[in-house]
């Protein structure tokens, strides 16, 4: 998910081992430097995910670019597990849980050495880090908190600088910076009440959010959908294509509240609330276990990551699909008010992957 977009850039070219078997990613195409860490190859673009092993730079055919554990690039790091990450200049914002626990987590910052050059802990449960141009702050949406916070940009303090917070801010799971000629605006996607799955009313109350934060005083702009609620919405990303701006989002059980789908919506101007076009569903492939990445090249293709059983095991997959050519059809986008789509020339680029997180597309700078 470019994390950050420009109105001017092309979307995913702007700034902002074994491939099967489970195994912990240890770079089918890339080459070994002298601390054993996997070094880029010279590659166009890569797919960033994260797991409990560590930071994870995969080619858009599926196979590993680069890899580098959480201890090689944090040093000390005891059962920490990835979450979001997005782009930052020459390197990546991270976030990660800390001991096994969600309620103890940090951000860092990956630098062009592909170790941090700094990392903060003292986050509840961060799902993301994302730069805010306005004051070089960094922006972390902290699940268990109900709140998004900005803290200093060169991980100097945890403490906020300032936060959105209140009742509609309900685990906030992953955020992403559009830049407009004119406005900074920021969107993020809400897991909502229960965690988990089971049904309507559990964990059925997800949305997604678009803020202008141009000021240090952010303002809503709209809430998606315009009624009713999404049922476990992760990583909403806008993208542009075809001139017009998709809204895509991983709806993660947004099938009958046990399996996931793509969420599609779509307006010609980013601070206009979208409208629900589509739920995108596997057409030949397994349904998706637990779907936390949609992301969008500038061809059509679709890239979507499973990050398959949250109990534990290696049953993630990257997929991809063609774009489809659809049309909004009167429904809402709602938890069962909603139209579901077979994908298009879907493909398994890659199975046996161990929770992978996001899947953006970044051009590599380590």
């Amino acid at each position: 998910m470019w994390r950050v977009l420009t109105i001017l850039a092309a979307v995913a070219g702007c700034t902002s081992g074994d491939s099967g078997d489970g195994a912990s990613p240890t770079g089918d195409t890339g080459t070994t430097d002298d601390t054993g860490r996997t070094t880029l190859p010279d590659t166009d673009r890569v797919l960033v995910m994260s797991n409990a092993d560590g930071l994870w730079l995969v080619d858009t055919d599926g196979n590993d670019a680069w890899t580098a554990t959480w201890a090689e690039m944090l040093g000390s790091c005891s059962g920490c597990g990835g979450e979001g990450a997005s782009a930052d200049g020459d390197g990546l914002l991270v976030s990660y849980t800390i001991g096994g626990s969600m309620n103890q987590s940090g951000i860092a910052r990956i630098g062009s050495d592909g170790s941090a050059d700094w990392s903060l802990p003292g986050f509840s449960f961060a799902h993301d880090a994302v730069r805010d141009p306005l004051d070089d702050t960094v922006i972390v949406p902290e699940a268990s908190a109900n709140q998004i916070r900005w803290v200093a940009g060169d991980g100097s303090s945890a403490t906020a600088v300032r936060t959105i917070a209140g009742v509609a801010i309900t685990q906030p799971n992953g955020i992403e910076r559009v830049d407009l000629a004119d406005a900074t605006l920021l969107l993020s996607s809400h897991r909502g009440g229960a965690a988990g799955g089971g049904g309507q009313g559990e964990g059925a109350s997800g949305r997604i959010d678009l803020w202008d934060i141009s000021s240090d005083q952010a303002r809503e702009l709209w809430t998606y959908p315009e009624s009713g609620s999404l049922h476990t919405p992760h990583g909403a990303v806008f993208r542009q294509h075809g001139g017009r701006w998709w809204l895509l989002y991983a709806h993660s059980y947004g099938v009958d509240g046990s399996h996931g789908s793509v969420g599609l919506a779509v307006t010609d101007d980013p601070t206009v609330r979208p409208t629900y076009v589509a739920d995108l569903v596997p057409d030949t492939l397994d349904a998706f276990v637990f779907l936390r990445g949609v992301e969008l090249d500038t061809d059509g293709t679709l890239y979507l990551t499973d990050s398959g059983s949250m109990n534990g095991g290696s049953n993630g997959r990257l997929v991809s699909a063609a774009f489809p050519t659809l049309s909004p059809t009167g429904a809402s986008g709602a938890y069962e008010d909603q139209v579901f789509v077979d994908l298009e020339d879907e493909v398994l680029l890659r199975s046996g992957m161990p929770n992978p997180f996001e899947g953006f597309l970044w051009t590599p700078t380590f």
